[in-house]
């Protein structure tokens, strides 16, 4: 989240009247909400990237006050199946174990050495 900081006070510096900065669980501590939340013209909104309501209901809110978006929306929360990285432990967690014949036109497996389409 240290991103989202960084972002959010790069464009209040540069003068922006608000920056909304959006959050999925406002229920859940996030370590650096409280940081974001002291920088100027910033304002917390409830949203979920991942739910498409949430999407449409901010966007009738704010939709109009906005000039610029920003998605970055790779917050890993803590406690979640990819804390720590382990991504082969969360791909088995939902069943979506990747494989050789999941991505066919890839070069990216071990020993190819030209893309299969």
């Amino acid at each position: 989240m240290k991103a989202a900081r960084l972002l959010a006070r790069s464009f209040s510096e540069a003068g922006a009247s608000i920056v909304f900065a959006g959050e999925a669980e406002s229920w859940r501590h996030w370590p650096e909400r409280e940081n974001l939340q002291s920088i100027a013209n910033v304002e917390l909104v409830p949203l979920d990237v991942s739910d498409t309501q949430s999407v449409e209901e901010l966007c009738g809110e704010i939709g109009g006050k906005v000039d610029i978006l920003v998605n970055n929306a790779r917050f890993v929360r803590p406690g979640g199946v990819v804390d720590g990285g382990n991504l082969v432990f969360a791909q088995k967690g939902n069943g979506s174990e990747l494989s050789r014949a999941d991505a066919p036109c890839s070069g990216v497996w071990p020993g190819d050495a030209r893309p299969r389409c």
